[in-house]
């Protein structure tokens, strides 16, 4: 059934970056920064796989460091690395992680980011009940 429900998660990953001008790659992670499901423009995979998972933990950790701190909930994160804007956001217990273009229009990406985190929160949620059985 995960295998299933992953590929459509896949799929939908390759639409939204298909709708994202100056996007290059799209996973979702474990805090721990094992990728689960990526989606890649133009060969980026290997390059995105790479930054995504370097950057994944200290993205988790900082999340988790601000609320034992009480400075709020974050919803995302944004950073520079090298020639690419990288959009980072916690989903349930999962990292979701975006590569742009380094010219890249980081406003076009809020017309889709919350439909995106929208449908990924039943695998998310699905994902920490298996984690736990």
């Amino acid at each position: 059934v995960m295998t299933q429900q992953s590929s459509g998660i896949s799929a939908v990953m390759d639409r939204f970056l298909q709708k994202i001008p100056d996007s290059r790659y799209i996973s979702l992670s474990t805090q721990d920064g094992i990728e689960l499901i990526n989606a890649a423009k133009n060969g980026q995979a290997t390059e995105g796989s790479q930054l995504a998972s370097s950057l994944v933990s200290g993205f988790a950790a900082s999340i988790d460091q601000s609320s034992r701190m009480n400075l709020g909930k974050a919803e995302y994160s944004l950073a520079w690395a090298g020639n690419s804007i990288v959009l980072q956001s916690l989903i349930g217990g999962l990292v979701l992680t975006l590569i742009l273009d380094e010219t890249a229009n980081v406003g076009a990406v809020d017309d889709y980011l919350p439909k995106m985190i929208d449908i990924l929160h039943p695998f998310s949620a699905r994902f920490n009940e298996d984690q736990v059985s």
